[in-house]
């Protein structure tokens, strides 16, 4: 086995570009394995936000939680949702948590997570969250 940074790959017996080349179809494998996994894995945790926002939508004021992957929204009122969102970022950062507010009157809050982020921490962000919505929205009482 031959090692190229960090990565092990079947050589041939024979000298040339037939060893190079098996070396590199060795790495790709190894490459595209850990991606596959990491694709997975992130596949998961959107699972994970939505199961854990999905309460989310008996609250007052929201109208939609949606997302794909880890790209997760969750969409206000347009009446008060910008405020409500403005609410959730000053919120979220007393708590240490960057929340990102988008739409055309900024309201829907966006998660977007480091790609790398731990299941669990991401799972307690996602409870801080719900909270700080819980509490935020119980404020702007706008009927459905």
């Amino acid at each position: 086995m031959a090692r190229h940074h960090g990565l092990e790959a079947k050589t041939a017996r024979h000298f040339g570009v037939f060893r190079f080349r098996l070396n590199q179809v060795a790495i790709v494998d190894e490459l595209a394995a850990g991606l596959a996994a990491g694709v997975e894995a992130r596949i998961v945790l959107g699972a994970l936000a939505m199961q854990r926002l999905e309460a989310a939508r008996s609250l007052p004021n929201v109208t939609d939680v949606r997302g794909l992957g880890l790209m997760v929204a969750v969409e206000f009122q347009a009446e008060v949702g910008g405020a409500i969102v403005s609410d959730l970022v000053e919120e979220g950062l007393r708590e240490g948590m960057i929340l990102h507010p988008a739409g055309l009157k900024h309201e829907v809050i966006r998660l977007m997570p480091p790609l790398n982020i731990d299941e669990a921490v991401f799972a307690e962000a996602l409870d801080r969250l719900a909270a700080m919505m819980e509490k935020v929205t119980q404020t702007y009482a706008v009927p459905r």
